[in-house]
């Protein structure tokens, strides 16, 4: 899962269009930064940038799918 414990605090921000979202999103590309999700996440960055929040919630779930499909093949 992405960072559960950021993750688990930004998707109700975004789904509630709260903008707090924003400085947890700026936690989430911290906590990824040097890592192979660093790059999926700077791509939902934009998103946040231009307050699209309900279609940045969108692809963060599905780049947290398809890493969880990915790991689930490498077990």
């Amino acid at each position: 899962m992405l960072r559960l414990d950021k993750t688990r605090e930004l998707c109700p921000l975004l789904a509630q269009n709260k903008f707090s979202a924003v400085v947890r999103f700026n936690d989430l590309l911290t906590a990824v930064a040097g890592t192979e999700l660093e790059q999926a996440i700077e791509e939902v960055k934009w998103l946040i940038d231009e307050f699209q929040f309900q279609q940045a919630l969108e692809r963060l779930r599905t780049i947290d799918t398809v890493k969880n499909l990915e790991g689930k093949r490498h077990e």
